[in-house]
This record gives structure tokens, sequence and C-alpha cells, in this order.
């Protein structure tokens, strides 16, 4: 779990295998607690929280102080993502496999398949990696 703050805003979100647990409860006088431990607080009665949850793999918790209100995962993805034109960022700025051999101009040695299963065995792959994982992250669609 990452926390953060800038003073408008206090937050904090988990990695997208969410391997550190990160809980939080919001009281009813509008007290909220996030931590990556159940019981920081031991003596906080059960009548006095409103509703407590946790967060998610890859997932983010954000209060906005100006608003007073805590802000949902999704809306704070759906304003990053519609605050720019990623779409003619992308047409502009893409930079292909293919553009980067014509401008590096790489002389790519033709592959040797006799030595196909020494160089995999010595970087600790098979011939069903390639097959099953390295082969469908290559092509290009």
């Amino acid at each position: 779990m990452i926390a953060f703050t800038d003073g408008k805003y206090i937050g904090a979100t988990l990695d997208r295998n969410g391997l550190r647990p990160s809980r939080y409860y919001v009281t009813k006088d509008d007290v909220i607690f996030l931590s990556s431990e159940v019981g920081v607080v031991p003596d906080l009665p059960e009548g006095s929280i409103r509703f407590k949850s946790r967060l998610e793999p890859g997932k983010m918790f954000l209060v906005d102080f100006e608003k007073g209100e805590i802000v949902s995962d999704n809306i704070i993805k759906e304003e990053v993502a519609g605050s720019q034109d990623y779409s003619s960022w992308l047409k502009d700025h893409l930079f292909t496999v293919q553009d980067w051999v014509k401008a590096a101009k790489c002389n790519v040695a033709a592959f040797n398949f006799d030595e196909t299963n020494r160089k995999l065995n010595m970087f600790g792959y098979t011939v069903e990696t390639l097959d099953i994982l390295l082969f469908p992250m290559g092509m290009l669609f």
C-alpha cells in the first residue's frame, strides 16, 4: 500500500496484486482510519462505525477534503482518462518495433534453430514456454 497527500486530498493505492492488505473504517463523526492491519484502534466501539471496507488490488482510495467526501475509484479513473486527448497523443507518438528496427538500422542475424534447446535451457525456458507465454506476447495485433 502506498499512502499519499497534497493537503487537498489524502489517499492510498494498492498494487495490482494487493499483496499487502489495506482496510478502512469511516466513523459516524466522519473520522477515517486507513491501515494495513485490522485493529489498529483497538478501543473503537463498533457502534461508532458508519461503514468499513477494504482497498482492493489495483484500486485507489481518495478523500477530497474540499468536497468532504470519499471519491470512488471509478470516478478517479474516469476523470484522469477524460482529462487529455490520449487518442491523438497515441496517434502522434506511437513507435512500433518495426519503426525502432528501421531507426536503429539493425541487422538481425538469422535465427539458428540448432541452438534453440541449448539457449532455452540456459535461461530456464522450454519450447512450451515459447508456445504458451512468449509467442502470444510477441504477436502483433
